[in-house]
């Protein structure tokens, strides 16, 4: 996993009460009631405002409605290209058997679909290696023949650090012409960078988003949820989200913060 992974789980916005508190509670040990109590009570009201309000829920469901899924009747896709993201690498490394996280949905998808048009290829791109040699592309690739899914049909695209390099190899491997007319699968959230970085290698393809955290709403109260360490983790993934976009855009990876319609 790379560095700016590892820093954005240790001092993201999900654990940023948690970091507050502390330093709150350490001022307070040293005898500083005036700057402990400051951040304690920061702490504290960030705490409700990122775990009891539903504002994961509001910073995610723009990044959900993006895209929508596509009429399938339609399609004849020669590539299903399907991004990692879901899989758990340490435990698939410890277990020596496949393991996931929140998005098996992507994989799941791949494969159904896959199915679904016999011709297509399907490609599992991905990038993130273990030290001991575990690649999400690995993780990916067992699950599918685990299912029976035929090894030969089954293209990898490996050693992709981020979307955009995922974006670039999969355009060199199989052209723009071949890209118009196949299908990306990844997170509801995780599509609009995705899009765009495959629009900055001047590649359409078609999106099918999966793995939803947000649902439809009847009224507002339906957003609240009342799982204080789930509504972190979605502001933490949602925030997550933001930032790439606009990072991947100031770093010149792609040409626009957020996809044109």
């Amino acid at each position: 996993m790379t560095w700016n992974y590892s820093l954005w789980a240790a001092i993201g916005p999900g654990n940023l009460p948690f970091w507050l508190c502390l330093i709150g509670a350490l001022a307070l040990a040293f005898r500083r009631p005036s700057v402990g109590l400051r951040f304690t009570g920061a702490g504290l009201l960030l705490f409700i405002l990122l775990a009891i309000l539903p504002t994961g829920f509001w910073l995610m469901r723009p990044l959900e409605m993006r895209y929508s899924k596509p009429d399938y009747s339609g399609l004849a896709p020669p590539a299903i290209i399907v991004l990692a993201g879901g899989e758990a690498l340490p435990a698939s490394a410890l277990r020596g058997e496949p393991e996931f996280n929140s998005a098996p949905e992507r994989l799941l998808t791949g494969i159904a679909l896959a199915r679904r048009f016999p011709e297509a290829q399907l490609y599992l791109v991905g990038g993130i290696t273990l030290p001991d040699g575990t690649r999400d592309t690995d993780v990916m690739l067992r699950t599918a023949l685990g299912v029976g899914f035929e090894r030969q049909r089954i293209r990898i695209i490996s050693d992709t650090r981020n979307t955009c390099e995922n974006a670039r190899a999969a355009t060199a491997q199989l052209g723009r012409s071949t890209l118009r007319r196949s299908i990306l699968i990844t997170s509801a959230y995780h599509l609009p960078r995705a899009m765009l970085c495959f629009e900055a290698v001047n590649a359409s393809i078609t999106p099918v988003p999966v793995d939803y955290k947000t649902w439809p709403l009847s009224s507002p109260i339906d957003s609240f949820k009342l799982a204080p360490l789930d509504n972190l983790e979605q502001v933490d993934r949602a925030l997550h989200e933001w930032v790439g976009l606009l990072y991947y855009r100031v770093t010149g990876r792609t040409l626009r913060v957020w996809p044109a319609k």
